[in-house]
C-alpha cells in the first residue's frame, strides 16, 4: 500500500515530525510519500490556488506520478479539506483516508472553524511579526505537547528560512480554507476522523459533525493540539493501524 501525507495551512511536507517515522514501524511493507501544496514546500515560489478544488487538481499530479498502488490518504487541517474534496472528485484514488482537525463551511459555523485568538495569531503573522515571532506564535497556537514543543519550533524556523511562505499565497490558502464546502454524501473510501480536545485553532466539534455527516469513525485525543501529529504521532499512527485493520 502506498501511504501519502498532506499537511495543512502554510505547512509542507518537512512539517511532518515524528509521524513519518512511527508510521514506517507500524506499516513495514508499504511505501510513505509527501504531498506538497502549491506555494509551500519545493513549491513556495508557485501561487497557491484560490479554491480547495483547484489544489485538488495541482497535487492530484504528484499523487499521479507515483506507481499504482492501493493507497491511504492522511491528511490535517487544510489538508483534510482537499482531502474532503478528493475522495469525492476521484473516489477510486484512495480506498482509504484519515482526516485530522479539519472542518468544511456548510458543517461547522466559523467560530468553530478558527477560534478567536487563531484569528489575532494569523492576523498578527500576516501583518508585521518577524519569521521568529510568527513561527513561535504558530507553534503555541497548535502544539501542545511541551516536550517536545522547543525542537518543533527549531525545525518549523530552519524551514521558514529556507523556503519562505508569501503573504500573498498565505492568504489565498486561507481564502480557500475559508470558502470551502463540502460534499455531505458519504464518500466512497473509507474515512476515519481523528480530532484533538485540546485544538485551540479549530474546535473539535468540527470533526465531530463530520464524522456524523459521513458516518465515519471518530477517535478523540483528550489533550493535543491542533498539529497532533507532532503532539502524539505514536498515537495517531496506532489509532490509524487499528482501525486500517478493521476495516479490512
Amino acid at each position: 500500500m502506498n501511504i501519502f501525507l498532506l499537511r495543512g495551512l502554510i505547512r509542507e511536507a518537512e512539517h511532518w515530525k515524528g509521524l513519518p517515522e512511527v508510521l514506517k514501524l507500524l506499516f513495514p511493507q508499504d511505501k510513505i510519500f509527501f504531498l506538497e501544496t502549491p506555494g509551500t514546500g519545493k513549491f513556495y515560489l508557485n501561487d497557491s490556488p484560490l479554491t480547495v478544488s483547484k489544489m485538488v487538481d495541482s497535487i492530484r499530479q504528484q499523487f499521479l506520478a507515483v506507481p499504482n498502488e492501493p493507497s491511504m490518504l492522511i491528511s490535517i487541517s487544510l489538508g483534510g479539506m482537499i482531502a474532503g474534496e478528493w475522495v469525492h472528485r476521484y473516489p477510486d484514488d484512495f480506498k482509504r483516508a484519515v482526516i485530522i482537525n479539519a472542518s468544511f463551511k456548510n458543517v461547522s459555523p466559523l467560530w468553530h472553524r478558527m477560534k478567536p485568538n487563531a484569528i489575532l495569531v494569523t492576523l498578527k503573522g500576516l501583518i508585521n511579526q518577524s519569521l521568529v515571532s510568527r513561527e513561535k506564535s504558530i507553534v503555541d497556537l497548535v502544539c501542545n505537547n511541551q516536550g517536545n514543543k522547543s525542537e518543533v519550533l527549531e525545525q518549523w524556523i530552519k524551514i521558514a528560512t529556507q523556503r519562505p511562505v508569501s503573504r500573498a499565497n498565505a492568504i489565498r490558502q486561507l481564502v480557500a480554507a475559508g470558502t470551502f464546502s463540502v460534499n455531505k454524501k458519504k464518500p466512497v473510501s473509507k474515512v476515519l476522523v481523528l480530532a484533538s480536545k485540546g485544538d485551540r485553532m479549530v474546535d473539535y466539534r468540527c470533526s465531530e459533525k463530520i464524522a456524523k455527516h459521513w458516518g465515519a469513525p471518530l477517535e478523540l485525543h483528550e489533550w493535543g493540539g491542533h498539529s497532533l501529529a507532532e503532539d502524539d504521532p505514536q498515537w495517531v499512527a496506532s489509532t490509524i493501524k487499528k482501525w486500517a485493520g478493521q476495516s479490512e
